[in-house]
Parts: structure tokens; C-alpha cells; sequence
């Protein structure tokens, strides 16, 4: 029967719909900087390098932000900030890892 996808999705839509006045577990709507979800505790952000270049090493852009560090989860990871503060290309103050372990 042409159609029969339509219906089942506006039947999935009103069943969330009349629900969400019954069940407050059914709102969705976060009004997010008043209120904030809190996340799930093995909730793990993807942290990743970025290289300028073929060596792994040099090319280390590196940012010293510590999101490595506290989500390495056997906790091997050390950095440290450096102080000074290195150029960029356009002039604006660099962070970069002084140490990184």
C-alpha cells in the first residue's frame, strides 16, 4: 500500500508527542545554558594530534589544551605548558607542550 511509511512515522511522531505530557523521561528539549545533561560517566571525547609535515615529531602541533592527559585512561600521558608563548604564522601567541610524555 503506497504510503504505509508515511503513516508509521506519523504514528512513531504522535506517540512521542502524547507522551511527552505524561512521562517528563520523554522530553527531549534541553534548554542548554540554563540546563545542562549531565554525561554519561564512560563518556570518552575522541582527543587526536595533528602533524604539519612527514616527521611525526617535528611537526607535533601540539596545543598543550591537557584533554590527552586527563582522559588517558591508564593516566601515562604527563604535559606541561610552556611559558613563553611561540608566534604564529599570523603574529597571534602560540601555546605549545614544554613536556610531553
Amino acid at each position: 500500500m503506497i504510503g504505509t511509511g508515511i503513516l508509521k512515522g506519523m504514528a512513531v511522531t504522535a506517540r512521542n508527542f502524547v507522551g511527552s505530557y505524561f512521562e517528563k523521561d520523554r522530553l527531549i528539549t534541553v534548554q542548554y545554558p540554563e540546563e545542562r545533561v549531565p554525561l554519561p560517566e564512560n563518556y570518552r571525547n575522541f582527543p587526536f594530534l595533528i602533524y604539519d609535515g612527514n616527521d611525526s615529531h617535528a611537526g607535533l602541533r601540539c596545543v598543550a589544551c591537557k584533554i590527552c592527559e586527563k582522559e588517558c585512561p591508564p593516566q601515562c600521558i604527563y604535559i606541561v605548558k610552556s611559558d613563553d608563548k611561540k608566534p604564529d604564522y599570523m603574529g597571534k601567541p602560540q601555546f605549545y607542550a614544554k613536556v610531553f610524555d
